[in-house]
């Protein structure tokens, strides 16, 4: 963990304590490369986004900031930061911007008229289903990894998606795979331990 990286994380535990704008403002300067960096990626793979204005889509990736920053998770590494910021970033622009829409006027609002400590119950789901994709596109890198360095198979990974990410139960599993409860037990521990120790060996909290 970086120095740099460490300073992030405690400015984002800082501001989900006490929603201070000038918190939000020493947050802002530290990831605003890596907000314009991400901006310019994504138009790369969005065309359309080239037509419209740099202010509009700077202010929609520090709205998508705002929003992530109100929750990331207290044990959140800095590493893990970076991930969801840069992930809902691509995706407020998606939102904001979906394809065939042309947007010929900026409409940037200052900092001050966004309220980003009382999210609205649309707006917490919303963020709930992004943070569920976000997670599951974070562990399907990690396995797909893990599957690459033959550390688990393909069907370990189908067998953990459905104990670990869709929480199915022993029996339901056992009976898909056509096996005893007590193996799906067995094996599903086994490789709870295993992907454990190679996340660590990898610096991932697991």
């Amino acid at each position: 963990m970086t120095l740099r990286g460490e300073i992030l994380r405690q400015l984002v535990t800082e501001y989900q304590e006490h929603h201070d704008s000038i918190v939000f403002e020493k947050i802002l300067r530290r990831v605003d490369s890596l907000l314009l960096s991400t901006v310019h990626h994504h138009i790369q793979t969005r065309p359309h986004l080239q037509k419209i204005d740099m202010r509009d889509l700077y202010h929609t990736a520090i709205v998508s900031l705002g929003r992530v920053i109100v929750v990331v998770k207290p044990k959140a590494t800095p590493e893990r930061i970076v991930q969801l910021i840069i992930s809902y970033v691509k995706n407020e622009l998606n939102v904001t911007y979906p394809l065939n829409t042309i947007h010929r006027f900026c409409t940037f609002v200052s900092l001050d008229a966004v309220d980003y400590h009382k999210p609205s119950t649309q707006q917490i789901q919303e963020q709930d289903l992004v943070e569920r994709k976000i997670e599951l596109e974070h562990i399907r890198e990690l396995y797909a990894k893990a599957i690459k360095e033959d550390i688990i198979t393909q069907a370990d990974f189908d067998l953990m998606i459905l104990r670990f990410v869709d929480e199915e139960k022993y029996a339901v599993i056992a009976k898909q795979l056509n096996c005893a409860i007590a193996t799906v037990q067995e094996r599903c521990e086994t490789l709870r331990l295993r992907m454990r120790c190679w996340l660590e060996n990898h610096g991932v909290e697991g």
